[in-house]
């Protein structure tokens, strides 16, 4: 799939801005300022155009706004634009730009006010349309991904794959396969990279993901039940039961008058239903204990991160040799959305035990108001007295052992179920293992693109190993053929923009043949020193591929024989991406010569 253009308009259909894409490079060059004063190129919008491309691919909007990096920063500038224009984004898709009869996507995003906004970052919504269509969020995601990667499953989602293509944050750009946010778990990962080198049996992948979420709640579930259950416990039941035992005999030897009789044995029977309705309550309790305890649990990972992915990160870090910075309050953003689903799961479970519990217990109410009139009955006979105790020494010992019972049952039936779940994680690691093997070719494919697009960009090879982490997750790894992890941050961008390109090569082997975009982006191209950058240009115009970045003029002039036919944007201060000065000129301009016109 390829770019073939991207048009932007205003709510009254008049252009902003209009870029065709062409196979190959694609540069947005910038040009600095003719001003000695000024000659900046930051504030012309070179990199908003990857944003626009990303926004239509299911993107948000609030990044032509909103700086991550910089809380609470805001381009007052952009924000007004947007609301004045209130703009449409439209991108075509393409399976090949040599033909006119081709198939292609015509995507559209166009911006709403959002009258229910109360925090800026809301202020706008989305209207999706797809061929023209106007169509749910969901519908507009699965129509792109189909497109893209010929997939309609739910997992990896499309704004899980697009990252890989359009680099546009710091932490995708400077991350070469775990791009995506910090708090990204490996089993995500495993999911993310197996799809992407074409894995063939995916439901495998789903299935011990969801064995994994499984496994993870009834530990919770096995870890209150050890310590509700202390210890000593048991022991402590078995001492009861005896004393249950020798209370019974003496109960059963009790001499009584036979007209009470028929009143104790309508006694006993309410005693075994109220005994029946207390165990159920119990164990109603107990799962609602179990769940609101999960609930908390997840709610405080809110202000957690896993441990284990930021271990992976640094450890990437660690090779390059760079420093990674991200704000925490990011983190739990984005690792709170990530359970919001769970949490409403558990909070429905929560309601149903609970609505289940008040319902037995005014049936237990009812049932302890029928024996205590009964009881009241027998007990005004003096001899009953003694009698009766033992009956309340029994009732309250068969309830105290039969809780604990329970929860020795179920801790029982919980560990067996955590066993059984455990076996059938690693039969599916043992099947993931051998697939694996048996798709080392592909493996290999891409690793002979790889090596050769390195070592052209950095004189160096670089490979992906398949690595299997201490959790029994498979991950993609990168490695360097002479193990140096001192590298520059102009090489890493190299071995990034390798990567990338290898994976466009990879999917177009005949060999491997896979629905792939044949596009890419990258930034912080101006750090790759101008003898690569020629070197990368002259690579990338001999694959079928689009490469899109932005890059100052100053660069492009140190470059032998540049050739201008790669440039398809030329900004400057006067000639901005979104140009909002020359459009609030030209819409000044309009409105002059209408009332103009009225008044002839």
């Amino acid at each position: 799939m390829y770019l073939k253009y991207l048009s932007i308009k205003d709510k009254d259909n008049n252009p902003i801005q209009h870029v065709e894409f062409k196979k190959g490079i694609n540069i947005i060059k910038g040009e600095k300022s003719n001003n000695t004063s000024n000659t900046k190129t930051n504030s012309l919008g070179k990199t908003t155009l990857l944003r626009c491309v990303d926004f239509c691919l299911a993107g948000k909007w609030s990044s032509f706004v909103f700086d991550k990096e910089l809380k609470d920063t805001k381009n007052n500038t952009v924000f007004n634009f947007l609301k004045e224009t209130l703009p449409s984004f439209e991108l075509v898709l393409a399976d090949t730009l040599e033909n006119k009869v081709t198939k292609t996507l015509k995507i559209t995003r166009s911006l709403t006010i959002n009258q229910k906004a109360k925090k800026e970052t809301s202020f706008f919504s989305t209207n999706n349309f797809i061929n023209g269509e106007l169509v749910s969020e969901a519908i507009f995601e699965e129509k792109i991904k189909k497109m893209l990667f010929d997939f309609q499953g739910d997992k990896p989602s499309l704004r899980q794959l697009t990252p890989k293509f359009i680099r546009t944050s710091d932490h995708q750009i400077s991350n070469i396969i775990k791009y995506l946010h910090p708090s990204t778990s490996s089993f995500e990962y495993e999911l993310l990279h197996l799809f992407l080198f074409d894995f063939p049996k995916m439901d495998i992948i789903h299935e011990r993901t969801n064995i994994e979420h499984t496994i993870g709640s009834k530990s919770q579930e096995f870890k209150y039940l050890n310590n509700t259950l202390s210890t000593g416990k048991r022991e402590i039941n078995d001492v009861k039961k005896i004393e249950l035992l020798e209370l019974k005999s003496k109960y059963d030897s009790f001499q009584i008058s036979k007209e009470y009789d028929h009143e104790n044995d309508a006694l006993n029977k309410i005693q075994e239903k109220i005994n029946k309705t207390k165990a159920h309550i119990n164990e109603l309790l107990l799962d609602k204990d179990v769940w609101e305890k999960r609930l908390a649990e997840m709610l405080s990972k809110s202000n957690s991160i896993d441990t284990q992915t930021i271990e992976y990160i640094y450890k990437e870090a660690q090779i390059y040799n760079i420093d990674i910075q991200k704000k925490f309050e990011e983190t739990v953003i984005f690792h709170q959305k990530m359970i919001e689903n769970e949490v409403e799961f558990i909070k429905k479970s929560v309601s149903k035990s609970k609505e289940a519990i008040n319902s037995l217990e005014l049936e237990h109410a009812k049932l302890a108001e029928e024996y205590s009139v009964l009881l009241n009955q027998l007990a005004k006979t003096g001899s009953l007295t003694e009698y009766t105790n033992l009956g309340h020494q029994i009732n309250e010992l068969t309830k105290e052992i039969a809780e604990t019972e329970s929860l020795i049952s179920q801790r029982e039936k919980t560990s067996e179920e955590l066993a059984s779940l455990k076996q059938q994680f690693n039969n599916l690691t043992i099947k993931i293992e051998d697939i694996l093997e048996k798709m080392r070719i592909k493996i290999t494919i891409f690793n002979r693109y790889f090596s050769e697009y390195s070592k052209i960009l950095t004189d160096d090879s670089y490979y992906i190993v398949v690595n299997k982490d201490k959790l029994q997750h498979f991950t993609l790894i990168p490695s360097c053929e002479r193990n140096d992890s001192n590298i520059g941050d102009g090489s890493k961008q190299s071995v990034i923009i390798a990567f990338d390109l290898a994976y466009v090569s990879f999917a177009n082997d005949h060999t491997i043949n896979l629905t792939r975009p044949h596009f890419f982006t990258q930034d912080k191209i101006e750090i790759i020193d101008v003898n690569i950058l020629d070197r990368l240009i002259n690579l990338i115009n001999r694959v079928d591929c689009q490469f899109i970045f932005p890059i100052i003029s100053d660069k492009l002039d140190g470059i032998p024989d540049f050739d201008d036919s790669n440039i398809i944007l030329t900004l400057s201060e006067d000639n901005k991406f979104f140009n909002i000065e020359k459009y609030n000129s030209a819409k000044k301009g309009l409105i002059s010569k209408s009332i103009i016109d009225l008044a002839l």
